[in-house]
């Protein structure tokens, strides 16, 4: 199994670097790609970014949908160079 996450981010390089982080609310990542392709379309036009996860290295809470405080560079596994999913 993956996980997803949808990123609006424009660097992807700090994502490389440093990962993700959030002292408030949660990343909400999603258990398809489909789901996650639905998150990723923006009221404003904006498409986002689909991040491919290893659910192995991410501690996310197994809820529905499930959330993350944290996902560290390592556990995206399509970043290093970007490649969109398919």
């Amino acid at each position: 199994m993956l996980l997803f996450y949808c990123t609006f981010e424009k660097s992807l390089d700090s994502i490389a670097a440093e990962g993700l982080n959030t002292e408030g609310e949660s990343f909400v990542l999603h258990r398809t790609l489909e789901a996650a392709e639905a998150a990723c379309q923006s009221t404003d036009g904006r498409g986002g970014r689909i991040l491919v996860l290893d659910p192995s290295r991410v501690g996310y809470a197994q809820i529905h949908p499930p959330e993350a405080h944290h996902i560290a560079p390592h556990a995206i596994l399509n970043l290093k160079p970007y490649r969109k999913p398919l």
